[in-house]
């Protein structure tokens, strides 16, 4: 098992990000979560593809000095090179999965069961029908505050443990 001190929160919201256009990754040295996009990909591979760069050789410098003459706002320089350590520096870096809906919403059922007030487990069972059951299973917390925030309690808890069960599976223990 590898250790590696992580941010469970920076990790947490990774995870539960799923945008079609970027991708979480865990550097495993320090720790940290990048976020690399397919337009920072796409710089990164217009590097390569204008770079000459020979067999074994480290393409940091030559990078650092494309990425100086490359046209994009000062702010998304930052978000490049960190698609360059990625694609460069692969085995320090794992992509983080997405949870799966279907986990929000088999977590939205066990605690509606759970819930003690007959009346509000019922309308929580009925706000989990059909199309809009995230939004309408918060709506309904939205009238019982204690209850809304034993939600936030418990899903935070099962994210926490599916990416445990995720480190774990890729041989990481978090060092705290």
């Amino acid at each position: 098992m590898r250790k590696v001190k992580v941010d469970m929160s920076e990790l947490a919201l990774a995870f539960e990000t799923d945008f079609p256009e970027a991708s979480h990754f865990l550097d495993l040295e320090t720790g940290s979560v990048v976020m690399v996009t397919d337009e920072d990909s796409g710089a990164v591979e217009e590097f390569f593809e204008d770079a000459d760069i020979e067999e074994g050789e480290d393409p940091t410098a030559k990078f650092e000095e494309w990425l100086k003459e490359y046209q994009c706002p000062d702010w998304q320089r930052d978000s490049i090179r960190e698609a360059f350590l990625v694609e460069t520096f692969g085995e320090r870096f794992i992509r983080v999965p997405t949870q799966e809906s279907r986990d929000g919403y088999r977590d939205m059922a066990e605690f509606a069961e759970a819930v003690g007030d007959r009346h509000l487990q019922e309308l929580l069972s009925v706000a989990l029908n059909g199309k809009g059951a995230f939004r309408r299973f918060k709506d309904v917390l939205a009238d019982y505050p204690d209850t809304r925030k034993r939600w936030f309690e418990f899903s935070e808890q099962k994210v926490r443990e599916r990416i445990l069960e995720w480190l774990e599976s890729e041989e990481i223990e978090v060092e705290q």
